[in-house]
């Protein structure tokens, strides 16, 4: 008999969050039939201020909960509940429904909430009400679940240590991206060595320190181009230090693009860019802009955190810096500018690295062992 899947909250389509559609395919990949009982998340728009979007959320969920509690018990039987991410407002309904109807709960959190808004933001103070709120809501959330997904195994030790979780409720998933998109791209062959970075620049991405390491690169070797996507948070940050040393090897697109134009761009390149900033979140994160480059054969140069070396080896599948530190990484980017054979290389076993250990086949086994263990 075919197990029945219900897709619980709100399932997030976007091309630049393709956690969710591809852990849902995952489901489908392993022989589950899917039965969706989820909810838009609104009028909320993703270049709203975080503070905003944090009032809207916590004053719309009431509605939530009774619109998708509502919905739920018109829904066939099945065998267990997945909320995707963004899953920590729909969780509470989820882990009630839960209890209620005996069946398992699977919430994919992603990363945490606290580490989000508190850690690595900043939006609130850790002595606030709101910060303390947040800390008790998440961690009632996450004890009342039968499963945890997270995307490292170091945000998996940070949520069982703030939160006491019993570590057989947590696994770390990886990120997960469209593999149709990012295919392996063959190695430019133009004089220019083109660097290429997309971001929503938030605190932990550390964008400034790839403005500074332009400049410093653009006084010692004229061949280096290096384009930059996007805007957020730290974008005036960003911007300030652009006008101050005005690096003319520096291209900044200062908006969102299709990803399919961003791959465009990734092919014609010779290596991409990843973390930089000196949060502790950053040693717990492995983005998406990491997975996409490695699926393109590109070399990727990323800063040294505890997530990043469990996975991979300096100078064979990645090119590590110090966070935070603009020289390092401005060194690191002429060795490969000066060294294509070196590129080439660390972009092909950033690519096998990836089959091996990241890839979405990788999450299908993973999502298969926690399938089997919950619903025995």
């Amino acid at each position: 008999m075919t197990m029945r899947v219900v897709i619980f909250g709100q399932l997030n389509k976007s091309q630049e969050y393709s956690r969710s559609f591809i852990l849902t395919q995952a489901f489908e990949k392993l022989g589950c039939k899917l039965i969706f009982c989820t909810m838009k998340s609104g009028f909320i728009r993703p270049d709203l201020p975080p503070l905003f979007k944090i009032a809207v959320t916590i004053l719309t969920a009431p509605f939530r909960w009774v619109r998708l509690i509502s919905k739920y018990f018109f829904l066939p039987g099945h065998a267990l509940i997945f909320v995707p991410y963004p899953a920590h407002i729909d969780a509470w309904a989820a882990c009630l429904l839960g209890k209620w109807t005996h069946h398992p709960v699977i919430v994919d959190v992603f990363f945490g909430l606290y580490d989000t808004i508190i850690r690595d933001r900043r939006l609130f103070t850790p002595e606030s009400m709101m910060a303390k709120l947040i800390w008790n809501y998440e961690k009632q959330v996450l004890r009342s679940v039968t499963s945890v997904l997270v995307d490292t195994d170091e945000h998996m030790l940070m949520l069982k240590n703030d939160y006491d979780i019993p570590e057989h409720r947590l696994t770390a998933i990886p990120v997960g991206i469209d593999e149709s998109l990012w295919v392996p791209t063959a190695f430019p062959g133009e004089k220019i060595f083109q660097v290429v970075y997309w971001s929503t620049f938030i605190p932990l991405h550390g964008v400034e320190v790839i403005a500074i390491a332009a400049k410093l690169i653009e006084n010692n070797f004229p061949d280096v181009r290096i384009i930059v996507i996007g805007k957020g948070q730290e974008d005036k940050k960003f911007e300030s230090i652009i006008k101050q040393t005005s690096p003319v090897n520096l291209i900044w697109i200062r908006r969102f693009i299709p990803l399919e134009k961003i791959q465009e761009i990734v092919a014609k390149s010779h290596c991409c860019l990843g973390l930089f900033g000196k949060q502790e979140k950053t040693q717990r994160a492995i983005p998406y802009k990491a997975y996409q480059a490695l699926a393109s054969s590109k070399a990727l140069i990323t800063g040294r955190t505890c997530a990043i070396e469990k996975y991979f080896t300096d100078g064979v599948n990645v090119l590590l810096v110090n966070l935070g530190d603009p020289v390092d990484l401005s060194i690191a980017i002429l060795k490969l500018a000066k060294d294509r054979i070196l590129t080439m290389s660390i972009g092909k076993n950033g690519r096998l690295l990836y089959e091996s250990m990241l890839s979405n086949e990788v999450i299908e086994r993973k999502l298969s062992h926690i399938i089997e263990s919950i619903c025995q």
